[in-house]
């Protein structure tokens, strides 16, 4: 009777202390990933910022300079389709917003 006691006595310990493993397991893992994540955005951010500053080849560079044109004039278009569609007050409107950024620019 004494060694059923005993038992279930070592048995009821082993339940707690495992139950407490895991979760510093389980903490020490969560820990584990969010240093995996930083360590991975700082790699990926220090390869952006070498891309940005490192010109690797002449195709790189006349690729980034495609990129920028292509910008440039979808922006226009954008804005062109913007405009096109506005009524005389809402153009009244715009101009004056666009007169008050260029003064913001100009300074």
């Amino acid at each position: 009777m004494v060694e059923m006691l005993m038992a279930v006595a070592v048995l009821a310990i082993v339940i707690m202390a495992w139950a407490k493993v895991d979760k510093a397991l389980d903490w020490t893992g969560k820990r584990v990933g969010e240093t995996t994540d930083m360590l991975s955005d700082l790699t990926v951010a220090g390869a952006k910022q070498t891309a940005r500053v490192t010109v690797i080849s002449h195709d790189s560079l006349a690729e980034t300079v495609s990129q920028s044109k292509q910008k440039a004039v979808n922006l226009r278009r954008k804005e062109t389709e913007f405009k096109s569609g506005l009524k005389e007050d809402e153009i009244a409107d715009l101009k004056e917003h666009e007169a008050y950024l260029d003064g913001i620019l100009k300074r």
